[in-house]
């Protein structure tokens, strides 16, 4: 009786121990599987930013659309605003998209993104090879939280039909006047040839369902632009300074008494010569500095 009792025993912890450790590869191959396709950080941001495209409301200022490109000015919907990338008021523009800067931690590294206003472009700043679905991903967060959601010009993702991108009907219209330019070109310079004097093919009879798969693929695919500027340790978080304010400052600094060879000697004297003779008793009368106290107040300020 004992033997059997100690059989089963014996029988049952072996048993026990292969389920075990068979629960465990199986634990173990899971985890190995999550680990390779990890689930994205970002992932929410597509249904967030299908979220912005709500009923527009008829007042302009309550409307979704205002709230979503609060930031986007009503110049940059014209398009001689962009043609002139020299003229004051876009480069105004430019600098201020510059300083909106996102910083996004990723499963794959982190990424700096901002808006590239004179190339109409994402720019990022990153130290891995990221893919585009992911930059997608990063952008919409950034038109999300900087109100310009009509820079996202990317229409293969699920949006309302009715939605047309104003950036996007600009890049057309500018299209159509060169087509018209051309055009009047040709009518200038007796060009306008006569297309029924060439043969042409004959045309094939479509059913009603090609044809409303041929509009779908002849609408314009447009994607985002992405600009790589290089690694994170490339990015400088300070603003440089500019150019006139250095050249100001080389000026002064030119017209100022204190010179690179001025020493500690010269120094002593001006602070002997200044208790000699700019010392006054009256209280009304002020001492007159020494120039190195001088440059040192402009140092600080």
């Amino acid at each position: 009786m004992t033997s059997l009792i100690a059989c089963t025993l014996f029988c049952s912890s072996f048993f026990l121990h292969q389920g075990i450790i068979s629960y465990n590869k199986l634990r173990e191959s899971k985890n190995s599987k999550n680990q390779k396709n990890p689930k994205h950080i970002l992932e929410n941001e597509k249904e967030l930013f299908q979220k912005t495209f709500c009923t527009e409301n008829t007042d302009k200022e309550d409307s979704i659309s205002y709230k979503y490109n609060a930031n986007i000015d009503n110049n940059l919907y014209d398009y001689k605003t962009h043609e002139n990338h020299s003229s004051e008021l876009f480069g105004r523009f430019e600098k201020k998209w510059s300083t909106r800067i996102l910083f996004q931690n990723t499963n794959y590294g982190n990424i700096i993104m901002y808006y590239d206003l004179f190339r109409q472009a994402f720019a990022y700043y990153s130290d891995v090879q990221v893919n585009y679905s992911l930059l997608n991903l990063v952008a919409m967060k950034y038109v999300r939280i900087y109100s310009c959601r009509d820079f996202f010009v990317d229409n293969q993702v699920d949006l309302p039909d009715d939605y047309t991108n104003p950036f996007n009907q600009m890049k057309e219209d500018e299209i159509e006047r060169e087509k018209k330019k051309k055009q009047e070109k040709r009518v200038k310079m007796n060009l306008n040839l006569d297309s029924s004097v060439f043969v042409k093919k004959k045309q094939k009879q479509q059913t009603q369902t090609q044809t409303q798969t041929q509009e779908k693929t002849d609408k314009p695919i447009y994607k985002n632009n992405f600009r790589f500027l290089g690694k994170l340790n490339n990015f400088s978080f300070i603003q440089p300074i500019s150019i006139k304010k250095l050249k100001a400052a080389a000026m002064e600094s030119k017209l100022s008494s204190i010179t690179d060879h001025y020493d500690y000697v010269t120094f002593k004297d001006t602070i002997t010569n200044s208790h000699l003779h700019g010392t006054n008793t009256n209280s009304d009368s002020k001492t007159e500095y020494s120039p190195f106290y001088k440059k040192f107040e402009e140092l600080l300020i």
